[in-house]
């Protein structure tokens, strides 16, 4: 599959997404886990975008693409937003061709040229009918 039908497919799914077509259910992933369901996996990190932090992804390999990403704040007591609580930032994968990917998580401030304070590491398989599996899970 060429880069441009990818980037095409990585689109389409976004305006999916955006819609809330094919949106994944993100309140049954496990906080600072993942779920593999059919052609997607969620993965779900730990977050504080008050302290400057967020999550720097990278694939290596081309059987998935990151089609939608969003931030979820932390539940408080009574539902009073606390500042500076944290949350959790979610990312969405989906299949699309068969193979292997290395997705990595890297938690630092973009603007420093500091190492990340922490590195999230998963490896996931797509088999021929584009379901995705995680191989292993690393760094949480």
């Amino acid at each position: 599959m060429t880069a441009f039908f990818q980037k095409l497919i990585a689109f389409f799914m976004s305006v999916l997404a955006f819609f809330g077509i094919g949106k994944t259910n993100t309140a049954d992933v496990p906080k600072d886990g993942y779920k593999a369901e059919g052609k997607t996996v969620v993965i779900c990190l730990s977050s504080n975008p008050s302290t400057g932090y967020g999550w720097q992804t990278e694939i290596e390999g081309d059987s998935v693409l990151l089609t939608a990403s969003r931030y979820e704040e932390r539940e408080t007591p009574g539902d009073v937003a606390v500042a500076g609580a944290g949350g959790w930032e979610y990312f969405t994968f989906t299949a699309v061709k068969a193979g292997e990917a290395t997705l990595t998580f890297k938690y630092l401030r973009s603007w420093e040229n500091e190492p990340p304070i922490k590195t999230v590491t998963a490896v996931v398989r797509v088999d021929d009918s584009l379901n995705v599996t995680v191989v292993s899970f690393t760094g949480v």
